[in-house]
């Protein structure tokens, strides 16, 4: 397992900011070539077959792949991995 080091994000001062804690240090933004070594324990998990309640399709629609991609790649990430 590798180490969790927390990222500290937030662009209001208004509002307190928030910690994402990565998750998945091996295969977070893998380069599309190596998702087939790829394994997804949670879509063995119960709740992986429940549909999505109305907040979270809505909380999915309003993601902007174009902008997240963007964001990604100033960040230095290799292109087969955003």
């Amino acid at each position: 397992l590798g180490r969790v080091s927390p990222i500290t994000v937030g662009g209001d001062p208004s509002k307190p900011p928030v910690r994402l804690i990565p998750i998945d240090h091996g295969l977070s933004l893998p380069d599309w070539h190596f998702l087939a070594e790829a394994y997804f324990d949670w879509q063995y998990w119960a709740q992986a077959s429940q549909p999505f309640d109305t907040e979270s399709l809505r909380i999915i629609d309003s993601i902007d792949t174009d902008h997240d991609a963007a964001a990604l790649r100033d960040l230095g990430f290799p292109e087969g991995c955003v």
